[in-house]
């Protein structure tokens, strides 16, 4: 049995926090305010999501308590008003902080500060810093940690870290910034084994994994920026002998100093899939010619690689690197590249291995479509972001691992979702995830019914959650762990009010649990704990109504 163990990561670069800008959170008490200043220096001024237009917020001072929270595979991780971050569940690969190594169920306590939000994925965890910064913290096999750097690939199947001669002791869980330069972040979402981010003038940039086109773009040969255009400022990756020069508009990946040419050897052994799930084995022997042709500090080197592979048939998740941010013989990228949209996104979110953004006229998704989350037939596939169809007026976005769905409405001036909004969502449907009441699969989106006046919207594996304006939660789709929070363990295509929660103004879904926040700053918890990720002590099984952690 695991035991649920709460730890605090170290983010720690330093600031305050502003929450009113993030998200919101109803206190009940405190003194009413307009603005962090009214707060006399000692607090923040925070508004609750469900509060009326203009509605005055209260000061609440920095402490422990969660107004936000974020589900991974086996972990769970809450946001405080004072900006640190609190994760429990499974500890290994770093899941939690630390250095850790298999079985672990804990790791050691770290300081925290200044994060106004958070994503979990799979394995690995990210935080959006006030400043504008990206930290990122836990397995690093496919550079979802986006800092440059990749794991070891036995390490990573192993637990991050052995402290053996073959597994050195190498913390990957302390945080990580990203390498985004002076490029001020507005949101962040993580997925398995990759992440995205949405700048604040709207271009959105992905690393990590790419072998079902997560990062859209059928090649990754270069750093953060891309074809160019960024209008948000600099980003320099440099990562060998080469100086990186500025421009104020594209992004400097100088990665050598000249023309070489060299061929390299690996040889990968994989023991594990995708998902958290282990079992497979795959070895791979990749010979890679690699010719490189860049000037010291000038954009655009250009990298070729050749490559021949013999080995048992699989996907090679290997997280070895051949000198540079971009592993040669496996697609992905440890550095942010771009994704080229026909405008600039308004929201993001990301799937177990899609991701999709809001922009102006309509919504783009790329990556894996294997139940047609990404709006498009089941037999097709493409490098570059499609619109999804038939789809007006999304302002919200939330992925699972084979769906995806869109809140439909407008904002009003103070953020805050207006009255009248709907819930569209398409994919896969085995398991009712859609919510129109059936188990048929659809490409095009299909009208949520028996939700009314939703605010917000979160997505599990396989089910779907939804905020409402009275602070109840809605959930629909696959329920064998008790995820849909309704008293019982069986799936529901239709959405069902999570039994005994009221008060709600922030939600949250793992792989198969889901989390609440109340408006007291309580966090409450229901679905699968084999990991311990609703921390309830004591015990390893799934809970199908909430649970307070300790």
């Amino acid at each position: 049995m695991m035991r649920a163990k709460v730890l605090r990561l170290a983010l720690g670069l330093g600031g305050g926090l502003a929450l009113g800008a993030c998200f919101n959170t109803d206190f009940l008490a405190g003194t009413r305010c307009e603005s962090d200043d009214e707060c006399g220096g000692a607090g923040y001024c925070v508004t609750p999501i469900n509060a009326p237009a203009g509605a005055k917020g209260y000061c609440r001072a920095p402490g422990p308590d969660p107004v936000a929270v974020a589900g991974g595979d086996r972990h769970t991780c809450v946001l405080t008003v004072g900006g640190d971050v609190i994760c429990w569940g499974d500890a290994e690969r770093s899941r939690l902080g630390g250095v850790t190594r298999s079985g672990d169920t804990g790791a050691s306590a770290l300081a925290v500060t200044d994060a106004v939000k958070i994503s979990a994925g799979a394995a690995h965890s990210c935080a959006l810093q006030r400043e504008g910064a990206v930290v990122c913290w836990g397995e690093n096999a496919h550079g979802e940690l986006g800092d440059g750097s990749y794991e070891e690939p036995a390490c990573a199947d192993g637990g991050t870290t052995g402290g053996s001669e073959s597994c050195p002791a190498v913390d990957h869980g302390s945080p990580r910034r990203v390498a985004t330069g002076t490029l001020q972040t507005a949101d962040v979402a993580c997925g398995d084994g990759f992440s995205c981010l949405r700048g604040s003038g709207g271009d959105v940039f992905c690393w990590g994994r790419n072998d079902l086109l997560q990062l859209a773009s059928a090649t990754v040969d270069d750093g953060m920026g891309g074809t160019g255009g960024d209008t948000e400022g600099d980003t320099d990756t440099g990562t060998s002998s080469g100086t990186s020069g500025t421009d104020t508009d594209t992004t400097d990946t100088g990665t050598s100093t000249g023309t070489s040419g060299g061929t390299d050897t690996d040889t990968d052994t994989d023991t594990g899939t995708s998902s958290g799930t282990s079992g497979a084995t795959d070895t791979d022997t990749d010979t890679d010619t690699d010719t490189d042709t860049g000037t010291s500090g000038t954009s655009g080197a250009t990298d070729t690689d050749t490559g021949t592979s013999t080995g048992t048939t699989g996907t090679d998740t290997s997280g070895d690197t051949d000198g540079g941010t971009v592993h040669p013989s496996q697609p992905m990228s440890s550095t942010p590249l771009r994704v080229e949209l026909p405008g600039h996104a308004q929201a993001i979110a990301v799937g177990r291995a899609h991701a999709c953004a809001v922009v102006p006229g309509g919504v783009y998704c790329w990556g894996s479509n294997e139940g047609g989350q990404l709006g498009l037939p089941l037999t097709t596939t493409n490098a570059e972001p499609v619109e999804v169809p038939g789809l007006v007026g999304a302002i919200k976005l939330a992925a699972g691992a084979r769906h995806t769905c869109a809140l439909l409405g407008e904002l009003g001036a103070d953020g805050v979702v207006a009255a009248g909004a709907m819930i569209a969502c398409w994919g896969a449907n085995d398991d009712g995830q859609l919510g129109d009441g059936s188990t048929f699969s659809s490409a095009s989106p299909v009208l949520v019914g028996a939700v009314v006046d939703p605010i917000a919207i979160v997505a599990g594996d396989d089910h779907t959650c939804a905020l409402t304006r009275d602070g109840s939660v809605a959930c629909w789709g696959a329920n064998a762990e008790g995820q849909l929070g309704d008293g019982s363990t069986s799936g529901r295509p239709q959405p069902t009010a999570v039994v005994d929660l009221a008060d709600v103004v922030a939600i949250g879904a793992g792989s198969r649990h889901t989390c609440a926040v109340r408006d007291h700053l309580e966090t409450l918890c229901w679905g699968a704990n084999d990991a311990a990720q609703l921390a309830i002590e004591g015990s390893s099984s799934a809970r199908p109504t909430p649970a307070t952690p300790p």
